[in-house]
């Protein structure tokens, strides 16, 4: 059989691609999950053929001026019909295979629900005709590709599939401990803030600057982000001090292009590079109903898990998503989370907890490279996936318990 597909979706981005045996797998395309209505196609009686996804979505819309369709919110799957018409144009237009060839491997999130695994199911062995499908949960996908790279060599072959997942996305952080492969549901949180509050963060302290023009802030807020943010290692304080006594040494000059008439413009950013990734450490910068960051958000999660598994869920809290590739935010959250975990060793006077934090190589993309990893030890054949005839048998309610 030929090299399984993996899809990795999320609220953001997608990511899919083939497992091909290669040491460390990358996803082929990663694109912005969203699809765009070309009405010229649809309206000849080629619907199908008349939605784009991905970027080119982002550009149509930019182009007709037709809506956005996102059909993931929060991590769940909200709009099945578009979701349906993004999985076809990924593999048929993007991949070019034909999916009844390859083994189909799909991601979920934490907490799916067994109704939405049924119609994950129904789409893929209805719509694609897929021969075998495993549903993988992401939490564990992460660990799993952190098992086998790190960016620190000592231990990186040998993790186990125990662990806290930090997962910094879009819109949240999703902080899920897993034991033995499977989510501890009850000590799973949600932590609402996520790259798109870094974004708005940027957006409004860049708002009032003359030289940048108004449809151009929201494109230059996301640019600074992916350019210039990084965490303050020692909290904001520090920085603010370096930041007054030679701020033209930490100011950074920056450039863009108006995307309509092509007019440049010049500007520069300061503190904000700090500023507001510090949010997720500093909540009450954005939101002063938050009271706890994100290393005390941790801590109560790995805290209000089973007491046998909270030493190695400290000593193997593996981060990913896209705001985790800001630089120090591993090193931050360890320290942070050491901090108060010393704190109350100290007042009980019981004996030192590790604290490690683990970054995968290219961690915006471990959740799929993990899935990747999971199809290549051949688990598809070993008859853990869903086939087609288990499928026929059952019907979609084969898939409803987690694999």
């Amino acid at each position: 059989m030929r090299p399984s597909v993996v899809f990795d979706c999320g609220s953001s981005y997608s990511k899919f691609g083939f497992a091909n045996g290669n040491r460390n797998p990358v996803p082929l395309y990663s694109v912005p999950t969203a699809l765009c209505k070309h009405h010229t196609l649809a309206t000849k009686g080629m619907d199908d053929m008349g939605y784009a996804i991905g970027t080119e979505a982002v550009t149509l819309s930019k182009r007709t001026e037709a809506p956005i369709i996102n059909p993931i919110r929060e991590g769940r799957i909200e709009d099945w019909d578009a979701m349906e018409r993004f999985w076809a144009a990924a593999a048929y237009q993007y991949l070019r295979c034909d999916p009844s060839q390859h083994p189909f491997v799909i991601t979920e999130p934490a907490l799916n629900t067994p109704e939405a695994r049924e119609q994950m199911a129904e789409i893929l062995f209805e719509t694609l005709n897929v021969p075998v499908l495993m549903i993988v949960n992401q939490p564990a996908m992460a660990l799993y590709s952190a098992a086998h790279t790190t960016t620190t060599d000592a231990g990186s072959q040998s993790r186990p599939l125990t662990g806290c997942v930090v997962d910094l996305g879009h819109s949240a952080v999703n902080i899920i401990p897993v034991s033995d492969g499977h989510v501890l549901d009850a000590s799973v949180r949600q932590y609402p803030l996520g790259g798109r509050d870094v974004e708005q963060f940027i957006h409004r302290q860049l708002r009032y600057r003359e030289n940048i023009p108004s449809e151009c802030q929201i494109q230059t807020a996301r640019q600074v982000k992916h350019e210039c943010c990084k965490v303050a290692k020692k909290g904001l304080r520090s920085v603010l001090t370096h930041f007054t006594a030679e701020p033209a040494k930490y100011t950074k000059a920056l450039s863009g292009k108006h995307p309509r008439t092509g007019a440049p413009f010049n500007y520069s950013v300061g503190l904000e590079q700090w500023a507001a990734p510090e949010i997720f450490f500093t909540p009450s910068l954005v939101s002063p109903s938050l009271e706890q960051g994100l290393c005390e958000v941790l801590d109560g999660v790995i805290q209000s898990s089973p007491i046998h598994v909270r030493r190695s869920l400290y000593d193997n809290i593996v981060v990913c998503g896209g705001s985790s590739a800001f630089h120090n935010m591993a090193e931050r959250l360890e320290t942070g989370v050491k901090a108060i975990v010393d704190e109350r060793l100290k007042g009980m006077g019981g004996s030192g907890v590790g604290v490690n934090v683990v970054k995968p190589k290219r961690r915006e993309d471990a959740v799929w490279s993990g899935a990747a990893y999971l199809s290549q030890t051949l688990e598809l054949v070993s008859g853990k996936g869903i086939t087609r005839e288990m499928y026929e048998d059952q019907g979609p309610s084969c898939a409803r318990v987690p694999m």
